[in-house]
């Protein structure tokens, strides 16, 4: 440790009191977080001791200085304080903590040298030091969601035939822009660490670059995705509000590939989308791209033509070739026509590693692929081992999706299916929103509530799994049963019956 110099607390980092612990998670103020600079998917309830240390490390304070703040504060040794800081100045794996037998896990890199480029944190240790009560386990989060995604308009510029988007009821921009704006600062008093912009394309909402500008103004960074093509001055109003980063949908650069899958004018949208890639780089945006591929456009072919034409954006960081999914959207029948055969990724992927190593591509290449077969329908030992490592289900219990009439629902994935909706900002904030019933049944369901034929009442694990545990994809759910059966165990967990639709890739 050197004494002498200053380390903050990572600014790739944030700090959130909730009543009876402390969540540490990654900040949503940047598009994308460097995985040699934190960890970008940590999420992690923490006791407030550690919270108060970490407050010292604003960036003002030398290493000395903040060390003699802590022992003058927890009343204890210099030597005990330097102790407790040490495993955390610049740790190159995580740290565990066992306080008063609670077990807290911090991330890697917490505290950092201050550079130039860092700003001051304001945190105080009277913002955790009030927290009594411990609880470290409860999943739904107490004084409001974590993050909250903003459905600005059911429009968009192509007809995909993968599409993701509920459009039943179309609306443009329907909540004033005034309320939005009402929104993001009620959410930033709240603690709320991401406001992002969720669902279709947001540069054809007629005030995208007002609601972007506010968004960034409270050091909210919208993952901002689009398929159309940018006009110079477009490109030029982004850079000027304060975007730097951004993604773009590109499934083909085939114009017959692009007007099957997008039902656009392929041989009007390929070169206007190849100068917008251009333009984008030279004005000093990062770009990554993300693919969709379905039985239309899964080739080689169209794999090895996309990446050979992105060779020449010189600001593209990453590429994303990912299998069609099914999508509530979407009928069985429909998916069936354009999903992939369970293996075709894997050929895919090979072809692509091949273009990367003989033209020495300047981007990554990451592949997504779909779900098999085997993954909902296999022996119980093999679903129990992956349904134990389950992604947890956010819905209800840290985020929140604001429609674009105004509904507030818990599932981004299910739009209005009215299982789902627990309020309407209109006439509700949304801490009102958070602490309502219908709200808080997410994560307080009883047994009597689920059908009594299924497998979730009579569960041995069903509090574990329901009420404090990773929960079920709600959207896979009503996928493989139907939106009737939404009570229904999610279809990977092991005792769940065989999906009553394919939701999965192809046989081979």
């Amino acid at each position: 440790m050197q004494l002498d110099r200053t380390y903050i607390f990572n600014p790739y980092y944030i700090l959130r009191p909730d009543r009876h612990r402390v969540v540490i998670t990654e900040s949503g103020a940047y598009f994308d977080i460097p995985s040699e600079s934190a960890e970008s998917a940590i999420y992690a309830f923490v006791h407030p001791t550690f919270a108060v240390v970490l407050s010292f490390f604003n960036g003002d304070c030398t290493l000395h200085e903040s060390i003699q703040g802590i022992a003058r504060y927890f009343n204890s040794s210099e030597e005990t304080a330097s102790n407790i800081v040490s495993p955390l100045i610049e740790n190159s794996e995580r740290a565990a903590f066992e306080i008063q037998g609670h077990m807290s896990v911090l991330p890697r890199n917490i505290l950092v040298e201050r550079t130039a480029a860092h700003q001051n944190r304001d945190y105080s240790p009277t913002m955790f030091a009030g927290i009594t009560q411990l609880d470290l386990a409860t999943e739904r989060l107490y004084e409001g969601p974590l993050d909250v995604h903003l459905l600005v308009n059911t429009v968009c510029a192509t007809t995909c035939e993968y599409c993701y988007v509920d459009k039943a009821i179309h609306t443009d921009g329907q909540i004033d822009l005034a309320r939005l704006c009402e929104i993001i600062d009620e959410a930033r008093l709240l603690g709320v660490r991401k406001v992002d912009l969720a669902g279709t394309e947001v540069f054809l909402y007629r005030r995208w670059d007002a609601l972007i500008e506010y968004l960034l103004a409270n050091n909210y960074y919208p993952y901002v995705s689009t398929k159309l093509p940018m006009t110079r001055k477009k490109i030029a109003r982004l850079r000027e509000i304060g975007i730097s980063e951004l993604q773009v949908s590109i499934d083909s650069f085939q114009p017959s590939l692009v007007a099957k899958v997008w039902a656009v004018d392929g041989e009007s949208y390929v070169p206007k989308m190849v100068r917008s890639l251009k333009e984008l780089s030279r004005q000093g945006v990062a770009l990554t791209v993300n693919a969709v591929l379905t039985r239309t456009n899964a080739s080689a072919e169209n794999v090895t033509d996309i990446l050979l034409q992105l060779r020449d954006v010189e600001s593209l960081k990453k590429i994303t070739f990912n299998e069609a999914g099914p999508s509530p959207a979407k009928t069985e029948a429909q998916f069936r026509k354009f999903r992939l055969n369970a293996d075709q990724m894997q050929g895919l992927e090979s072809a692509a590693h091949d273009v990367k190593q003989r033209h020495d591509l300047h981007f990554d290449v990451v592949w997504s692929p779909g779900e098999k077969k085997s993954d909902y329908v296999n022996t119980y030992d093999v679903k129990q081992k992956n349904f134990q490592r389950r992604a947890t289900c956010s819905a209800g219990t840290r985020s929140l999706t604001v429609l674009s009439d105004g509904q507030v629902t818990v599932c981004e994935e299910l739009y209005w299916d009215p299982n789902f909706i627990v309020g309407s900002i209109v006439d509700q904030s949304l801490k009102e929103i958070w602490d309502s019933p219908r709200a808080r049944r997410f994560s307080d369901w009883r047994r009597e509530d689920f059908p009594a034929a299924g497998a979730c009442r009579s569960c041995s694990d069903f509090d574990a799994c329901r009420r404090s545990g990773a929960g079920v994809c709600w959207s896979r759910v009503v996928q493989a049963y139907g939106r009737d059966a939404w009570l229904d165990p999610d279809p990977s967990c092991p005792k769940a019956p065989a999906p009553a639709y394919e939701i999965y890739s192809a046989s081979a």
